[in-house]
């Protein structure tokens, strides 16, 4: 990369030219690649779709026990 980045105005010699669209695609690549594969919005969700049934099933026998039905 330093090659590349190196001030001047002359051309660039055919090695840099050919690694340019390689380095153009790791670069591609390392942006799109996430830390985390699933974001908060996603951990959330799924928190809320495993945990509403847990929660109802609590609060039912909660509430079966508390007006002894």
């Amino acid at each position: 990369m330093s090659e590349v980045e190196a001030p001047g105005d002359g051309p660039l010699s055919e090695g840099i030219v050919s690694e340019l669209p390689v380095i153009d695609a790791i670069k591609r690549e390392i942006h799109q690649t996430h830390d985390w594969p699933l974001d908060i919005g996603t951990v959330l969700r799924l928190t809320g779709i495993l945990g509403a049934p847990l929660v109802a099933t609590v609060l039912a026998a909660y509430l079966i026990r508390l007006f002894e039905v």
